[in-house]
């Protein structure tokens, strides 16, 4: 009997959301990294990578490194999906910083060993294309993690393996199709995965179809999704890149975390 692990997007504020929800769990007996495989999609990609590393303490170091983005409206964003515009063109042209310093703020995953068990996802700018990247793709856990977590016309698209890639939630912020051969999946949605904004229906449809999907294949499906107290912390999901509400959000997780444990146990 296997289990995956699946950590889906929600900015920074949902790294920390993450982070504090492994916290909780592992406070009462319940320890996610034990899971068969971890997969991430944007900030779940940071998450399960920091997970496997044994790196999850670092809030003080996320909160400096998050500063130099100066926060973020994701208003243009959801504008131009709502639009049908072409993210991966916007993402290219857009005006960013550049790559190679949006990559260095992914310091506690520079240089590190690519995590057993881990798998991150992205999808290409050119041809859409969903990328998944793991220890055998032959590139940088940092790169990799980065371009999973790069918001269009937020952060710049980063260069893995020869392509040119973009946050891995534009299609489905939780990919858990991608869990398919387990037997059990834990799924962690920083959105309620009924509701979504209208510029996410799409998104949010998807999501629901990868559920339906597993538990129509026998897979034993837990989803966690955001109580109201985290829903008050991230605006709903409008406020999910504000760096100055990751200590909120990291007690937030802490104590749904908790909660949590006699389900997952």
């Amino acid at each position: 009997m296997t289990t995956a692990l699946v950590l889906g997007g929600g900015g920074i504020v949902g790294v920390a959301w993450q982070l504090g929800l492994f916290d909780g769990l592992r406070t009462h007996g319940v320890d996610p990294g034990r899971a068969d495989l971890v997969l991430g999609t944007s900030a779940g990609s940071m998450a399960g990578a920091l997970l496997l590393l044994g790196r999850t303490e670092i809030l003080d170091r996320l909160e400096s490194a998050t500063a130099v983005l100066g926060g973020g409206d994701v208003t243009a964003l959801l504008d131009a999906m709502a639009a049908g515009g072409d993210i991966g063109r916007l993402a290219i042209d857009a005006a960013t910083m550049p790559e190679d310093a949006y990559v260095a703020l992914v310091a506690d995953l520079v240089g590190a060993q690519w995590p057993d068990r881990f798998r991150c996802a992205g999808i290409d700018v050119v041809t859409g294309e969903l990328l998944v990247w793991q220890r055998d793709s032959g590139v940088p856990v940092a790169s990799a993690v980065a371009a999973s977590c790069a918001v269009p016309l937020m952060l710049p698209v980063v260069t893995v393996g020869g392509r040119r890639c973009m946050d891995g939630g534009m299609r489905d912020p939780l990919n858990a199709g991608l869990a398919t051969g387990h037997d059990h999946v834990v799924a962690v949605s920083c959105f309620p995965v009924t509701a979504a904004p209208p510029a996410m229906r799409a998104q949010q449809r998807a999501v629901e179809r990868s559920l339906i999907d597993l538990r129509a294949a026998g897979v034993h499906v837990e989803v966690i999704e955001p109580d109201r107290e985290f829903l008050a912390v991230s605006d709903n999901g409008g406020a999910l890149m504000d760096q100055a509400r990751l200590r909120a959000a990291h007690r937030a997780g802490l104590r749904l975390g908790a909660r949590s444990t006699p389900t997952l146990a």
